[in-house]
């Protein structure tokens, strides 16, 4: 299968698409607890959504603990997917980046997140942040 060159990605800026596509991760998130190496973001099937996103998306995934952020994972979805596809990951496990029992997660647009679609060709452009995201195993 061969992908878009992703420099000619055309990138999609529209505010009013921030909430519903926090909602759309939000709710991935909440479907699965964070755990790091074999999670949505240690894996290449990447996250599970609840819902499809309004539009296409390509971000690169980072947590971030204080002061100290780490790059997690590429991935993109289609906007009438069930689920992200991650196209590269870290394979730590998110539990032993941070000492915390919670991280934020920061999605930031990247382009290059989409070079293995063979279709997607438009991406939303923006940052989604989502606060206080429980590790599993950490304690309640």
């Amino acid at each position: 299968m061969s992908g878009v060159d992703w420099a000619t990605v055309t990138l999609v800026t529209d505010p009013s698409m921030r909430e519903p596509i926090r909602d759309v991760l939000q709710s991935g998130i909440a479907s699965m607890a964070v755990d790091g190496g074999r999670s949505a973001f240690g894996e290449s099937y990447g996250m599970p959504l609840t819902t499809p996103p309004p539009m296409h998306l390509g971000f690169d995934v980072y947590a971030r603990s204080g002061d100290e952020e780490r790059w997690l994972c590429r991935m993109f979805t289609a906007a009438n997917a069930y689920r992200t596809r991650n196209v590269e990951r870290l394979m730590d496990d998110v539990r032993d980046l941070f000492t915390d029992d919670a991280i934020d997660l920061i999605f930031r647009t990247n382009p290059a997140a989409v070079e293995q679609s063979a279709t997607i060709t438009e991406i939303w452009n923006g940052e989604v942040l989502i606060e206080n995201v429980r590790l599993r195993g950490a304690a309640k």
